[in-house]
């Protein structure tokens, strides 16, 4: 299988770009930090890492797992679920017709997080396992984060 993304030669640490996109506020680097690191656990498997403007965006392919973004001194989570949005989600967009009965959700981390149930999780990892069905068609992007991942992925 060819890979899902292209890592660019240039590319920076996860902590620098965290730091370069939350930097006026120490406490939303350390929840991006904390993001981040839960986000790799729970995803099923090794994505691209891309830092934008204002987001720090996990990629396979062109879908987008999860991102984690700047929003009005707050940090933003945004994850796609399949089935349905958990409690205290809202809705972000409709996905991809490609990957059927997905809905893409955010959160503000200044929120309640705790509060996603083992099925909420589940239906985020049923998500990302139809993105990883249909990614190896689609256009790979280049990606600027050099990522560490646990030692399973």
């Amino acid at each position: 299988m060819r890979p899902l993304w292209v890592q660019s030669e240039d590319t920076i640490s996860e902590d620098e770009s965290i730091r370069i996109i939350f930097m006026d506020n120490p406490k939303n680097v350390n929840t991006a930090k904390i993001l981040i690191k839960w986000l790799k656990i729970i995803l099923p498997f090794r994505c691209g890492i891309r830092m934008g403007k204002e987001r720090i965006t996990f990629l396979a392919g062109n879908y987008r797992p999860a991102a984690i973004k700047r929003q009005k001194g707050s940090v933003r989570l945004d994850m796609v679920f399949a089935n349905r949005l958990p409690e205290g989600f809202n809705v972000a967009s409709d996905v991809w017709r490609s990957v059927p009965n997905t809905v893409e959700g955010y959160i503000l981390a200044d929120d309640d997080l705790t509060s996603l149930t083992e099925e909420d999780i589940g239906n985020f990892v049923k998500a990302c396992e139809q993105m990883l069905e249909v990614a190896p068609k689609s256009r790979r992007h280049l990606c600027n984060v050099s990522a560490v991942w646990p030692d399973e992925k």
